[in-house]
């Protein structure tokens, strides 16, 4: 009779052999199979209008046997739900605090879903109507547990039509909250339009800006700063927002899951006026057909060359090398490897070194790949562009900010006491792997185009790690 260790060690060596005949013969594995959504069908037994009528003026807990279902509105993947499961039915909408991030993981928009709500509060937070799991001592409740979503949660079938109520923002009221609306012919204010972010991407502070409509009546859009979108620049244009209907204490608020639901792009705005498209629709993708190379080297394929147009007052930071096969097309660029200890001038072009600067240009670009990096993300930042003026002693100033697509950049209307435009290096870069276009828009600008002082510098911001190529800085 063989021992027990034999015998384990034969199974073992039978079961190796196996799993690796099996990796010889098949060297991935199947995409797993997406099972078709069932309906549990559960018996509901109470709406959510009578679910949020259970709350009087203190939390309450649910102590009966209630189910109620709704097709889920809210959506986290792009950042500015936060840990909250909002469901509508046909009588209202109700949102779960629910402590996890990435809800739409298992219940995306469009899913239905049955809640077992015994045991379950009822809470309100500054007048919005919550559900958690505890009582939290200050009139609202706590956050669902992760592990216990699935003894409160039951998951129907995905893709449920889900149609916005359309409303006037004077017709909104209490009943209507966290139910998904559709605002129709509003605008952001005049001073916002086109003019500010939807919060701050860099200090991950929430963002409050304002739509009107054509009557004047006004509503807050309240937007995280951690939201993938934050740092974008809110639309100029006037057209329709889907959103989640909130309030807060007695201002109405929208809450939007993402920028494709901000659809505001008509130019004719209230009141007559008319606005530019937005920059992201006429950012050029590709210089024009007539651009030719701001200065000698400015394609980076002889390093030397450029080196020798750069101004010797700033020099060339160390930091600043040559990628050799890195550049747009496969040729060479410049590289922004390091993390600067001041606002630094990358290099400056002299404006001896210029082989033409065409009278008539309109636009300087370049192409950018790369990111920037930080460990505090307060001491993020992007780049500036200043370009000479042709009185050789001012500059107008673009500045990159939050930078992550093609780019057309118009001079900042910021001016400093001597003239000069202001360099702002707040921002994040993060191309994602891929070469976009940064255009300045020169075609108003009075720039230097004697041989005297500078034509064109590139500036940076202090503390943020960059890793960027920089291409073709060509004028057309």
């Amino acid at each position: 009779m063989k021992s027990f260790s034999i015998i384990f060690k034969t199974l073992l060596v039978a079961v190796l052999a196996s799993t690796l005949t099996t990796s010889c013969i098949k060297d991935k594995y199947d995409e797993p199979v997406q099972l078709p959504d069932v309906d549990p069908n559960l018996e509901v037994n109470l709406t959510i209008e009578q679910l949020k009528d259970l709350y009087k003026t203190e939390p309450v807990q649910i102590t009966e046997d209630y189910i109620i279902s709704g097709v889920v509105i809210s959506d986290d993947q792009d950042g500015n739900v936060y840990q909250t499961l909002i469901i509508q039915d046909e009588t209202g909408g109700v949102g779960f605090r629910v402590q996890r991030t990435d809800l739409f993981t298992d219940f995306p928009f469009g899913r239905k879903v049955y809640v077992k709500l015994k045991g379950l509060w009822v809470g309100s937070f500054n007048n919005l109507i919550q559900i958690g799991a505890a009582d939290d001592g200050q009139g609202s409740v706590t956050l669902i547990s992760a592990s216990f979503v699935g003894d409160f949660f039951v998951k129907g079938p995905r893709g449920q039509v889900v149609t916005p109520l359309e409303i006037d923002i004077a017709d909104l009221s209490s009943k209507y909250q966290n139910t998904l609306i559709k605002l129709k012919d509003v605008q952001f204010i005049e001073s916002q339009a086109g003019k500010v972010t939807y919060a701050d991407a860099v200090k991950k502070q929430n963002g409050t800006t304002n739509l009107e409509d054509c009557n004047g009546n006004k509503i807050e859009l309240r937007t995280s700063g951690y939201a993938k979108f934050a740092g974008d620049v809110v639309p100029a244009g006037k057209g329709d927002v889907v959103a989640i209907y909130q309030i807060y204490k007695a201002s109405n608020q929208l809450l939007i899951n993402r920028t494709s639901d901000v659809q505001l792009t008509n130019s004719d705005r209230c009141g007559g006026g008319t606005v530019d498209p937005p920059l992201d629709t006429i950012a050029p993708s590709v210089p024009g057909p007539d651009a030719k190379l701001l200065f000698p080297g400015a394609d980076f394929e002889d390093f030397a060359v450029f080196k020798a147009q750069v101004d010797s007052k700033f020099g060339l930071k160390p930091y600043a090398v040559s990628a050799i096969g890195e550049g747009f097309g496969g040729g060479n660029a410049l590289a922004l490897r390091g993390t600067p200890g001041g606002n630094d001038y990358v290099f400056s072009i002299l404006a001896s070194a210029q082989a033409t600067f065409p009278v008539g240009a309109k636009y300087i670009s370049f192409y950018v790949k790369g990111k920037t990096t930080a460990v505090d993300p307060k001491d993020l930042k992007s780049i500036s562009i200043n370009v000479q003026r042709s009185n050789g002693t001012n500059y107008d100033v673009f500045n990159a900010l939050n930078l992550s697509s093609n780019a057309l950049l118009k001079a900042s209307t910021e001016i400093q006491s001597n003239g000069n435009g202001t360099n702002d290096y707040r921002g994040v870069i993060d191309t994602k792997d891929k070469w976009v276009l940064v255009t300045l828009d020169i075609a108003e600008l009075d720039v230097n185009r004697t041989n005297t002082s500078t034509i064109f510098s590139i500036k940076v911001g202090s503390k943020s790690t960059f890793d960027l190529l920089i291409d073709n800085i060509v004028v057309w």
